[in-house]
């Protein structure tokens, strides 16, 4: 959805909305703000939201899932909670505050508060509006996983209706669950389910490729060897999980003493930019490989390789720190406002250099994305403010100017009125009375001051206008002037979040970077033992 400038202006200063029982057009108006949050347009939903009830005065709940979740998007998260919070206090409905409490369990298990989430579920008495006991069944089985409660957690997915458990999240959270408490078993028989299903859709297929490697991990943790193969070969090659089946499959036929088809797997990850883990093992697995067949040559080569690589892969880590350090990143997310929608991330690796070479390990992050992600709508927020004042200053510009035109055009505006004033008197004489013979009157006069009386009144009702406007301006310019103060104070305040959650980008961002330059600093370390030994067996200095 496009907002045209004077819709945004307007519609953001409607933010604080009261709790209203639903009505018809309130679920039209939902519909549309939960269609905008689903895009990922949490600032389009939340206009759509406000503008709706201030333009239409639909009645609606701050409590919706769409508006819950633009708002927590945007970083509006005491809103949200503040809201919720009261609505979970209102006696008079219990259904609907069985339902705050519920939406309020939700927020709280997304802000990584199980505690207080779990506290929100035990609340809730009765039927909630909208709500299944399925649904309150499903999220305390994750605030449950959440804590550790992994057995409680596994007997509740266990137990959720068989509509709610075939093939999808809830079944591999139900094998974590099964997997985390203990139950070896049963937790790999629920993946190799999901592993094995059979489906088109390209979410499942992904979660099928996840079942599979965590299944394939923990045959070989296990020593299961050949389940393990089996497990890693059903993951697809074009699919996210490419690289962590073909490590996998590398190791566990390394395990069954095929070192020679192991080597094929790792050849594959080897050829690769290596930024990511599994690939950066390979490239360490491959000449461990060569040396236990005893190609030395061959093994301190592709160590020497490696350590090259890794030199490179840490300076590069060092020139990206140095870049966040001096607020590229920061900027290329601020600069990125203009790209809405989950692709902004494309965006900004395509128009940022340093640090967009390691975008891939820091989205890898929960939390720095989430907090990259709250910027970037921060920043969206104020480009539109921005809009709004521009539009704004246009508004009142065009005021004064077109009140400026009118008073110079009132003269000329009065003369041209004298004039026809002046022909209808100089007319009238010669127009017949309501007493003459309508046959005997002459039809040229009669009309001829007919059309002057339409055209006086027209420039009296012009001038009517013209006048009113003028009068008015002076108040409409006021009334601009007065929101133009409170957008300026909403930018103020803007700018001082998109500063603060700057910071914590680029302190995110940096400790993501330090991990991985310690993790690579251990590579390099073991890829020059192991590079000096193959040396040694190579040039038969050690037998």
């Amino acid at each position: 959805m496009r907002w045209p400038v004077g819709t945004v202006c307007f519609a953001l200063l409607a933010l604080p909305i009261s709790v209203q029982a639903q009505t018809g057009s309130s679920r039209l108006l939902q519909g549309e703000v939960r269609y905008e949050s689903l895009l990922g347009h949490h600032l389009d939903a939340l206009l759509v939201y406000n503008s709706g009830l201030s333009s239409s005065r639909a009645q609606s709940s701050p409590v919706e899932a769409g508006i819950t979740d633009a708002r927590l998007a945007l970083g509006l998260s005491k809103t949200v909670e503040h809201q919720l919070k009261a609505a979970t206090g209102d006696e008079d409905g219990r259904q609907s505050s069985n339902r705050s409490a519920y939406q309020l369990a939700w927020f709280y298990y997304k802000s990584r508060k199980p505690m207080q989430a779990l506290e929100m579920l035990e609340r809730i008495e009765g039927k909630a509006e909208g709500v299944s006991g399925t649904d309150i069944d499903y999220l305390r089985a994750l605030i449950y996983l959440e804590v550790g409660r992994f057995r409680d957690a596994a007997v509740l997915l266990y137990e959720l209706p068989l509509a709610h458990r075939p093939g999808g999240y809830t079944q591999y959270n139900m094998a974590m669950a099964q997997l985390l408490s203990g139950n070896e078993e049963r937790g790999r028989s629920t993946l190799e389910s999901l592993g094995r299903t059979r489906t088109s859709d390209p979410d499942l297929l992904a979660l099928k490729d996840l079942a599979n490697i965590k299944l394939g991990y923990r045959y070989l943790q296990a020593g299961m060897l050949e389940r393990a193969r089996d497990s890693f070969n059903r993951v697809r090659l074009d699919g996210p999980f490419t690289n962590q089946a073909l490590l996998g499959s590398g190791w566990t036929l390394f395990s069954m003493g095929q070192i020679e088809r192991a080597i094929v797997s790792w050849s594959v990850l080897h050829k690769k930019q290596a930024i990511n883990d599994t690939v950066i093992e390979a490239k360490m697995a491959l000449p461990y490989a060569y040396s236990k067949l005893g190609v030395h040559g061959k093994a301190a080569n592709l160590y020497a390789h490696a350590v090259e690589l890794l030199e490179s892969e840490i300076a590069g880590l060092d020139a990206a720190s140095e870049a966040v350090r001096n607020g590229e990143l920061g900027r290329a997310i601020v600069d990125s406002r203009s790209t809405q929608g989950e692709d902004w991330f494309a965006g900004l690796a395509r128009d940022s250099e340093q640090p967009s070479l390691y975008l891939p390990l820091l989205l890898a992050n929960d939390e720095f994305r989430k907090q990259a992600t709250t910027l970037h709508q921060l920043a969206l927020l104020d480009s539109r403010i921005e809009q709004g004042l521009n539009s704004v200053a246009a508004s009142i510009e065009y005021a004064k100017l077109t009140q400026k035109n009118y008073k110079a055009a009132l003269p000329a505006a009065e003369k041209e009125l004298s004039a026809v004033n002046r022909q209808i008197k100089n007319i009238l004489p010669y127009a017949p009375s309501q007493k003459d013979d309508t046959a005997n009157r002459p039809a040229e006069p009669v009309a001829e001051v007919a059309l002057l009386k339409h055209t006086y009144d027209n420039y009296l009702e012009a001038r009517k206008a013209r006048a009113e406007y003028i009068e008015r301006v002076p108040e409409y310019s006021r009334q601009l002037a007065v929101l133009s103060e409170r957008m300026e104070r909403l930018e103020k305040k803007l700018n001082r979040a998109i500063a603060g959650m700057d910071k914590q980008v680029e302190a995110a961002a940096l400790a993501i970077l330090e991990q991985k330059r310690s993790q690579l600093n251990s590579y390099h370390h073991k890829a020059l033992f192991a590079l000096a030994e193959s040396y040694d067996f190579a040039t038969g200095k050690k037998q």
